[in-house]
């Protein structure tokens, strides 16, 4: 602690300011001790991230709430942006505290002063808001009454798998739900949208790099140097991908019908996926920005369309053509040879394709768990009906289809 202390002097006075306003991400420090064992002294009772979130393992409901106000809550921090103001790193895994009397995450930032770097990495999620002022007793029943929408946090939680990882799929066709390990659809939905793309960066806190396209020429990626570096990392995500209301609805459908598939213990949890959004992420590391350089270099990643099959959006999968090229122009007209790359400097940049999305055995407890306190039968086929959910229905499409030719 004596070290601690020694070592955090130089962050006392900020720290100082920083207690200047209440932050409920922030724990409210009561005293220091100076003596022979110097202490830190709180207002409140506090457990280590990973103790409050193992204590409630077998409860579903309440452990996938602690994980994803976890996660807001290190989203809250680096938005408020105070922490980046006095060089404090933001880590990821250490230095959480869950505070029993507020009942939210805290950051020990008297303790994480002096370390030079925050750890890990967190992916971007589809962040949903709490209910303002949201911190219900952990239990169950108090949980999905304080938040209406709890399913669509359950939902928000579908976590992508790389490509490589599906098996059998030449099509993949979107509002379906496979077994990656074999060919053919379980169920699907009868109706969704058309998929949008898009690129974003998929890395949480300030990227080296914003990537945007250009309003002018549709594959056009403008890339945007935020730091002064000698390397700048470069982690972004194009996808394409059901509108974001479309996907949280279907999600949720799939979730709440998706008990039959693995109840008899026919399919894998783990291989059961709803596909929503395919894409790849394209990551790479730079020493300059080409198009700062002379002569210019632009990058150029011409946007996936979705093709029609039996009246439902879908994607020819995995893409056979590597999906980006680099242009002397903004046009993109002139494109550079693969192998002239490294003689004009271009990085070598990777592409890791991936579907969406999975989630995990808690989260379909959860979501099971619900169901039965809200006395619906599992299948729930009949919790969509009553709350206007779309019916999952069960087969191949496509064989349906013929068979009704």
């Amino acid at each position: 602690m004596r070290e601690i202390l020694r070592r955090s002097g130089r962050y006392w006075s900020h720290f100082m300011k920083l207690l200047s306003r209440r932050r409920d991400w922030l724990p409210q420090l009561l005293a220091v001790g100076r003596s022979t064992i110097p202490t830190l002294v709180y207002h409140d009772e506090a457990v280590d991230r990973q103790t409050i979130i193992r204590r409630y393992s077998e409860a579903p409901i309440v452990g996938s709430y602690l994980v994803y106000r976890y996660y807001n809550t290190i989203l809250d921090v680096q938005e408020d942006g105070t922490l980046q103001k006095m060089s404090v790193p933001l880590s990821t895994v250490s230095g959480w505290m869950f505070n029993l009397r507020t009942r939210s995450f805290q950051y020990d930032i008297i303790t994480l002063a002096p370390s030079k770097k925050g750890e890990s990495r967190l992916y971007l999620f589809d962040r949903l808001p709490l209910p303002r002022d949201c911190s219900p007793p952990l239990d169950s029943n108090e949980i999905i009454r304080t938040i209406p929408d709890y399913l669509q946090i359950v939902s928000s939680f579908g976590h992508h798998r790389r490509a490589a990882k599906v098996h059998h799929h030449d099509i993949l066709t979107f509002g379906t739900v496979l077994d990656r390990t074999k060919s053919g659809i379980l169920a699907y939905f009868s109706s969704a949208s058309s998929p949008v793309w898009s690129c974003e960066h998929r890395i949480f806190g300030t990227p080296d790099i914003v990537p945007k396209y250009s309003q002018s020429v549709p594959s056009l990626v403008d890339l945007t140097f935020l730091k002064n570096n000698d390397e700048w990392d470069m982690d972004v995500q194009f996808s394409l991908r059901l509108p974001p209301e479309d996907c949280q609805r279907l999600r949720t459908a799939y979730l709440v019908q998706s008990f039959p598939f693995y109840k008899d213990h026919t399919v894998d949890f783990h291989n059961l996926v709803f596909v929503d959004d395919l894409g790849f992420e394209l990551t790479g590391t730079f020493t300059s920005d080409p198009s700062s350089c002379d002569p210019p270099k632009y990058l150029h990643v011409p946007p996936l369309p979705p093709e029609w099959m039996n009246n439902m959006p879908c994607l020819r999968w995995p893409m056979k053509d590597r999906p980006f090229y680099w242009s002397f122009d903004r046009s993109g007209r002139t494109e550079i040879a693969e192998e002239e790359w490294e003689w004009y400097g271009l990085p070598s940049l990777k592409v890791k394709a991936y579907f969406r999305s999975i989630w995990t055995e808690w989260e379909y407890k959860a979501v099971q768990e619900y169901l039965r306190l809200n006395d619906y039968d599992l299948d729930g086929q009949q919790f969509a009906s009553d709350n206007g959910y779309p019916i999952l229905v069960k087969g191949d499409p496509r064989v349906r289809r013929k068979s009704q030719v």
